[in-house]
């Protein structure tokens, strides 16, 4: 199988290269690039089966990369410093997600699955199958909680509340769970599934809505009884994204 690297820094290039050469052996590094652009050149004129692809990088990020092949002919593996946009590449379709400095464990794994899907002629997932099925709830999103990682259907969640950088989801079954990802990053997700950003705070689950109570804002009464306020500067869009459902 043949890869590309696309890292804005040349030390992680060289040192993940010479994993995957010293590590992998089904895998070719056949290029690198070091920017978004640069990334996108590089996957037109080689038609890598992998990439690796960093987040962070001046000129974009490697979610730009994707964004410019809505069919993915390659398998992508996160290569990042950073924890936090672990819920976005899910929703990327991402093979998997490694954090560095790269555990030469963790990237055999990684590397381990696309060889398999290789081999069972598996195609990669295009970007836009991987939206269509999250917005019928059909896939699980994986949640990063204090022990490791847990898989829940979007349309299990009730709402979720901003608690600095971390966040509590609210069940419907009522359990809670406090996560280590911020509001923001939930709303990214799960916006295109029937949540709305009613309050700094508060983002909810439309579905779960019983009640809309007037007033400077207002508030609404959720399925399991909480009472959630609406910011006065997001009631308008809130009652229109409340009228669809």
């Amino acid at each position: 199988m043949n890869a590309i690297i696309i890292d804005d820094e040349e030390s992680g290039r060289e040192a993940l290269a010479l994993l995957v050469k010293r590590f992998c052996k089904d895998v070719t590094v056949i290029a690198t690039a070091d920017s978004p652009e640069g990334g996108i050149a590089a996957i037109r004129e080689h038609s890598p089966d992998i990439v690796f692809l960093d987040v962070e990088m001046p000129g974009g990020t490697g979610f730009t990369v994707l964004e410019a092949f809505p069919r993915l002919a390659f398998h992508v593996i996160f290569v990042t410093a950073y924890q936090h946009y672990a819920l976005k590449a899910i929703k990327f379709a991402a093979l998997d997600y490694l954090l560095k400095p790269v555990d030469v464990q963790d990237l055999i794994n990684a590397v381990a699955k696309a060889v398999e899907l290789k081999a069972t002629d598996a195609k990669p997932t295009t970007v836009s199958a991987q939206q269509q099925a999250t917005a019928k709830h059909t896939d699980s999103i994986a949640v990063p909680v204090e022990d490791g990682l847990v898989f829940i259907n979007p349309a299990d969640i009730l709402r979720c509340e901003s608690d600095s950088n971390y966040t509590t989801c609210f069940l419907n079954s009522g359990q809670k769970m406090l996560v280590s990802r911020t509001l923001k990053e939930f709303e990214e997700l799960l916006a295109p599934l029937d949540f709305a950003r009613i309050h700094n705070s508060h983002l909810i689950n439309l579905r779960g809505v019983v009640r809309y109570v007037r007033g400077k804002g207002g508030y609404v009464v959720m399925r399991d009884g909480s009472e959630v306020e609406v910011s006065p500067r997001k009631r308008d869009t809130f009652l229109e994204h409340f009228s669809r459902v």
